[in-house]
């Protein structure tokens, strides 16, 4: 069974996420995970990347991704981590 979440990047990354996914491998926090969000989190996402990574609302990127929910744990209210890889199919 999956579940659509939504990721929130700057839109550098794209290309990059097109061709091999979106990878733990290249989180910035240490735990080596992927930060999902639902649909009522994206504007908080949005929020939270322009600020972590220093860019405008128009550099910003959100991606609709399908992750098997046997990947998912719960981070916090609408918000979700995933240590697998997303594939490119799955976004």
């Amino acid at each position: 069974m999956t579940e659509t979440l939504y990721h929130v990047t700057p839109r550098v990354n794209l290309e990059s996420i097109y061709l091999h996914g979106i990878s733990p491998v290249f989180c910035r926090t240490g735990e080596s995970c992927i930060y999902l969000c639902r649909a009522s989190r994206v504007h908080w996402a949005i929020c939270h990347v322009m600020t972590r990574h220093d860019v405008s609302c128009a550099e910003i990127a959100i991606l609709r991704c399908n992750v098997h929910r046997s990947n998912l744990t719960r981070f916090q209210r609408g918000l979700w981590r995933c240590r697998a890889v997303v594939e490119p199919e799955l976004i």
